[in-house]
């Protein structure tokens, strides 16, 4: 039905020539390149946000798989731009969910603010359990008037 599996591989474990997977990321066929963005993203930030390849592999486990969901904004005040960004991505997470886990990369055409930052992080933490883990990646590129948000999640 137009998704694709992107596996995971977090260990070097083989079983015969075969390398061991340790979880999936449901996304489709043309998300392939962004699943991997956002994973660059966040893990080049690594030595400001501590983040376990352990985390990462009990999280997207076979027995959940992860989801990529993806959303922009443009055309619409600066002010603005990353509220309706965020609020649309979180939208697409169905309710009911319990998200425990997500990686969210954040694309922008201007460095983000703290006031900025500060409001998405607010959002999501209201929209995600307790417990859950949430790891923040943030690039600026040179598009005019955009912003883009990525994340993969894993939820009950």
């Amino acid at each position: 039905v137009g998704c694709t599996l992107f596996a995971l591989q977090t260990t070097d474990k083989q079983i015969d020539r075969f390398k061991v997977i340790d979880g999936i990321i449901i996304c489709k066929a043309n998300e392939v390149g962004q699943v991997i963005t956002v994973f660059e993203s966040v893990l080049s930030d690594r030595d400001k946000v501590g983040i376990d390849v352990n985390d990462i592999k009990r999280s997207c486990g076979a027995e959940k798989p992860a989801k990529f969901i993806q959303a922009r904004a443009t055309s619409i005040p600066d002010s603005e731009q990353v509220k309706s960004a965020v609020n649309h991505l979180l939208n697409q997470i169905p309710e009911g969910l319990s998200t425990q886990y997500m990686m969210l990369d954040i694309e922008s055409d201007h460095k983000l603010s703290l006031d900025e930052f500060f409001s998405i992080t607010t959002v999501v933490e209201n929209r995600i359990a307790d417990d859950s883990e949430v790891f923040y990646g943030n690039r600026m590129i040179d598009k005019p008037d955009y912003c883009w948000m990525g994340a993969i999640y894993v939820a009950d």
